[in-house]
């Protein structure tokens, strides 16, 4: 994560987990009942992604706002999520949001798509995340696919749970760059 943010001290950072389901299923069922309680809460049972953190910093690099965790989850919906990904977008004070950095995002979210659908035949992952770092004083973006901790055999031809966050995302992002 460190790296994603190096030589970009004025970035804001938005991290979004991926998946319905955002539990292990060898897990105790106590934990699993919390988990999906939890996820009934935020976008993940509708969208199959959620805002877990986000931080926006204003053009001198100073954090504006921050959310994390809980705070999130209680804020974000299916209603207001994309205003707070086109939040995020507009970071460090910029009027408009930067139509190459959302492609880029966009690029990277169809690589994963692809992949998904193409070449991962082994393994399915729960509770991974996108990881955004955005400056717009620079421009620059970083992108990663993290948090690979709870994998397991596919089941199934492909691995859906994702498929569907990383394509309900990458199409917010896509009707961001279409309001530009």
């Amino acid at each position: 994560v460190q790296n994603l943010g190096h030589e970009m001290t004025k970035s804001s950072v938005i991290d979004f987990k991926i998946g319905k389901i955002t539990y292990a299923p060898d897990k105790d069922p106590a934990k699993i009942t919390k988990e999906i309680e939890k996820s009934k809460k935020t976008t993940t049972p509708t969208l199959g992604f959620r805002i877990s953190g986000i931080i926006i910093k204003d053009k001198t690099g100073k954090t504006k706002s921050k959310l994390h965790r809980a705070e999130v989850y209680h804020l974000v919906n299916d209603e207001n999520v994309l205003s707070y990904i086109e939040s995020f977008l507009k970071s460090n004070d910029v009027e408009t949001i930067n139509k190459s950095l959302v492609e880029e995002i966009i690029g990277f979210l169809n690589g994963l798509i692809q992949w998904f659908n193409e070449d991962n035949k082994e393994r399915y992952f729960i509770n991974s995340s996108v990881l955004i770092f955005l400056d717009n004083t620079i421009p620059k973006v970083r992108i990663a696919y993290t948090d690979y901790a709870h994998t397991g055999p596919l089941q199934t031809e492909k691995d859906i749970n994702s498929l569907e966050g990383l394509t309900n995302l990458r199409n917010l992002f896509v009707r961001a760059l279409e309001k530009i």
